[in-house]
């Protein structure tokens, strides 16, 4: 199992307004985001965390996502369906694979919170792809088939159970012979899943976002209260058990029907997500291909 260092997820200059999402996640997320589902800090805050500490850079693995879903847009696989995401940065992603080759997909987003959901739908607009968002519960998706779907960090928010429901619908909508291409977090034990950030870091983390967004232009003010809302976030683990190691990963899939095609396993680089963890304690990242046996739709 080949251990290398993931450093391809650089910004795609002009693929998301990233300035416009961000502003629209932090002003609104709170009247969006239902308080049961508890990721209205998360939401409120990732936008511009990317923004303003990570340069606009897209989800980890663009050369991984590019490359899968670029052979597939050649090959005409253009029903996308993403299932999942902070904002919309796994949808930019999927379609700068689509653009970079010259062809437009059909992408369908779904994900239960209406923040994430309106910044898809604004991201669609704004490139003119035909698609649609649905704002619902993943394990309840229907309709397709399509030819891809696209996950990354999704399926550790969610129990043993629910994963068997959630791989259950991606397996009813996917076409035979459709790809799953995914991006997860994997850990080496219960104890490495189940850790959050020391409160140190997560300080040391809060108060680099509040000078990078003062130095934005930000009022301290507001600056301090964004500080304080992504500290917030970064204080709450939304991993499920069981931990997601590389076996039960495998053996999920296998046994939701899955064939597993390829899986490769790397090291995250440093992130306002991972900061002040030592490098040996970081959680890896599998980036893999699954397939729904069948003959090609």
């Amino acid at each position: 199992m080949a251990i290398t260092t993931d450093q391809d997820n650089k910004p795609v200059a002009h693929i998301e307004p990233l300035e416009q999402l961000a502003r629209f996640s932090w002003e609104n997320a709170r009247s969006l985001c239902r308080p049961e589902d508890g990721c209205v800090d998360y939401h409120q805050t990732w936008s511009m965390v990317r923004l303003l500490q990570l340069g606009g850079a897209l989800p980890a693995g663009v050369e991984f996502f590019r490359r899968e879903l670029g052979a597939l847009a050649l090959a005409g696989k253009t029903r996308v369906l993403v299932s999942g995401g902070a904002d919309a940065g796994v949808t930019a992603m999927v379609a700068h694979s689509y653009l970079a080759v010259g062809v437009q997909p059909h992408i369908t987003f779904v994900d239960r919170c209406e923040t994430s959901c309106e910044q898809n739908r604004m991201l669609l607009r704004e490139l003119g792809i035909e698609g649609e968002v649905r704002c619902m519960d993943a394990t309840q998706i229907d309709g397709g088939p399509f030819d891809a779907i696209v996950w990354h960090s999704f399926l550790h928010f969610f129990d043993g159970v629910q994963r068997t429901l959630l791989l259950g619908a991606w397996g009813r909508v996917l076409a035979p012979g459709g790809v799953m291409v995914m991006s997860t977090p994997l850990a080496p034990n219960d104890a490495e899943w189940t850790r959050i950030a020391d409160p140190v870091s997560i300080e040391e983390r809060r108060s680099a976002l509040v000078a990078a967004a003062v130095h934005a232009g930000w009022p301290h003010q507001e600056a301090t209260e964004l500080g304080a809302r992504a500290a917030a976030a970064w204080s709450v683990s939304g991993r499920r058990a069981p931990a997601l190691t590389r076996q039960v990963f495998v053996d999920t899939l296998a046994q939701a029907g899955f064939e597993l095609r390829s899986i490769d396993i790397h090291e995250p680089i440093p992130s306002p997500s991972n900061l002040g963890t030592p490098v040996g304690k970081r959680r890896y990242r599998a980036e893999a291909i699954a397939v729904r046996p069948g003959a090609l739709s």
